[in-house]
């Protein structure tokens, strides 16, 4: 400041924590959040803290340094606080480590101290870091964490594109904890994640599947972690989301619970924001959720009649909504939405969700023209009867269009493994393959 009083031209840089570098990730050893990092994963053991961790690469600090003070008469006199304007929760990025091929069990701070007590004779970084918590909390708790102070980074992030940096800051996100974390093992200062290499034409690839706890969507989202993808298990009920992740990493899948009511848009969001964090950009997305009632058009349940239309035709858009650009951005990927052979054909008893898989049909063919010169496929799958827990009559809806109409008994129905091999099948196609729609029925029961 005194110089910029003598008539200097003076750029003040304010700097958040700085990381590792995005090639090398040449990192400070004695940085908080390397030394936390190599305290979880020596240990095995996740503390749970309140905690909002931001870092910044140090090549991107360096560049931003160097790209102002080139334009020097532009940004004099402007204080630039270079801190990251996204950070993430700890609890977030143990997440990702799980999902990474890292086993982690959740312990209280005290405990996961003890641990650390017990490693420190043997590992010199978690004496490090042991030493830099103490005098960061000398009392052992674990406050500090939830007290970090934040800066407003607006003033920089609006130089950013005069600077050459329009990609803007850079993301906290799967693709750069991946490099991270890969070459801070190579060098021998993170333990090597178990990497599952097993799997088919799919392995690797990253599947959003919305109604994943249960039925047809539970059968897709196995199915294709069997195959090899990293999946996003969508659902309002996240204890059995829970159930169904449990179950495909004891296959040794890879599968994150993203608990979302798909009627609620920010709660989709909120799930794709998740699924980009721990797996990534998702390449597949399965538009599973659904539900189906057995009412006539003068029943008066008006209730389920909102219902259906909310979850089959704006949820379906919701998720479709909030991935599109996404894969529109990277030039790639594949919709498949869950249509129904309502959605060919009118059924008695079914008007509103026969009318709701038309609208699922239309919308899937206008999408399909309006993004498949971008590289995009839109698969429309139409199951008939299958054996899920949509097939059963709720206490609220018309029990006598449910006898009348239903083909429960009356001839041997699919099964849900049936329409995720269907998927399956569509979503293993090259990528200039387009397998549009898929007709799938009981051999007894034909449209």
């Amino acid at each position: 400041m005194k110089a910029r009083a003598r008539g200097m031209p003076v750029i003040v840089y304010r700097l958040g924590n700085q990381a590792g570098d995005r090639a090398n990730a040449a990192w400070n050893p004695q940085d908080l959040t390397l030394l936390m990092l190599q305290g979880v994963l020596r240990s095995g053991q996740a503390p749970r803290l309140n905690w909002r961790l931001e870092f910044t690469p140090v090549d991107f600090t360096s560049e931003v340094i160097v790209r102002a003070m080139a334009q020097l008469s532009l940004h004099a006199g402007k204080i630039f606080h270079l801190v990251n304007p996204q950070p993430i929760s700890f609890d977030l990025l143990c997440d990702w480590l799980s999902v990474s091929g890292y086993t982690l069990r959740r312990v209280d701070y005290a405990d996961w101290l003890v641990e650390l007590r017990q490693l420190a004779e043997a590992c010199q970084p978690i004496a490090s870091l042991l030493r830099l918590l103490e005098e960061l909390a000398p009392s052992g708790g674990s406050q500090y964490f939830g007290q970090l102070s934040t800066f407003d980074s607006r003033q920089l992030r609006a130089a950013l594109p005069s600077l050459g940096l329009e990609s803007g800051y850079p993301a906290i996100e799967s693709s750069l904890l991946a490099v991270y974390v890969a070459r801070l093992a190579e060098r021998g200062l993170l333990p090597r994640a178990r990497r599952n290499t097993s799997g088919g034409a799919l392995l690797g690839k990253v599947a959003m599947v919305t109604g994943a706890s249960s039925g047809i969507g539970q059968a897709v989202a196995q199915a294709l972690a069997r195959d090899g993808c990293q999946v996003a298990l969508v659902a309002r009920r996240a204890d059995q989301l829970e159930q169904v992740r449990q179950g495909i990493l004891a296959a040794q899948g890879v599968a994150v619970a993203c608990p979302a009511d798909v009627t609620s848009r920010a709660e989709v969001e909120a799930a794709v924001a998740r699924c980009r964090s721990l797996l990534g950009q998702p390449d597949i997305l399965v538009n599973s959720a659904g539900v189906m009632y057995y009412t006539r058009a003068f029943s008066g349940l008006t209730h389920l009649t909102d219902r259906t239309i909310d979850v089959n035709c704006r949820g379906l858009v919701h998720t479709v909504e909030a991935v599109l650009p996404i894969m529109l951005d990277r030039g790639g990927g594949h919709i498949v939405n869950l249509s129904s052979d309502a959605g060919r054909a009118p059924f008695p008893g079914l008007a509103v969700y026969t009318g709701s898989k038309f609208f699922v049909e239309g919308y899937s063919r206008a999408l399909r023209l309006e993004v498949a010169s971008r590289g995009l496929r839109v698969t429309c799958v139409q199951p008939g009867d299958v054996r899920t827990p949509l097939q059963a009559c709720r206490d609220d809806a018309d029990s006598e269009a449910h006898k009348e109409f239903s083909g429960q008994g009356k001839y041997t129905m699919l099964e849900p493994e049936d329409v995720a091999r269907a998927i399956l099948y569509a979503v293993q196609q090259p990528p200039h393959v387009g397998v549009n729609e898929i007709l799938v029925e009981s051999r007894e029961a034909p449209i």
